[in-house]
């Protein structure tokens, strides 16, 4: 999972403009957690595994101005992990 949720982040990132609405916790688990139940239970228990591999992407890859919100996550437009590299 947070392997997905850094190639998630990166591709996001990069291409929003601004500040993103709140990105909410039910669609977060439709993309990366299907295994987790449609319940509120699952969301809980998924939202605690999500959050624990974002920990471990955050080390490596510093989201500027990423919110935590009670109902998903804020984003903020950010730059690649990898420099883009122009053909010569």
């Amino acid at each position: 999972m947070a392997f997905d949720i850094y190639s998630w982040l990166t591709f996001r990132t990069s291409y929003q403009k601004g500040r993103s609405k709140p990105i909410k916790w039910e669609s977060l688990q439709q993309q990366f957690g299907a295994d987790y139940p449609n319940t509120k239970q699952g969301t809980r228990d998924f939202k605690k595994k999500f959050m624990k591999h974002l920990e471990k992407v955050t080390k490596l890859y510093e989201v500027e101005k990423m919110e935590i919100v009670n109902n998903g996550l804020v984003l903020n437009s950010g730059k690649p992990s990898v420099a883009k590299r122009l053909a010569k």
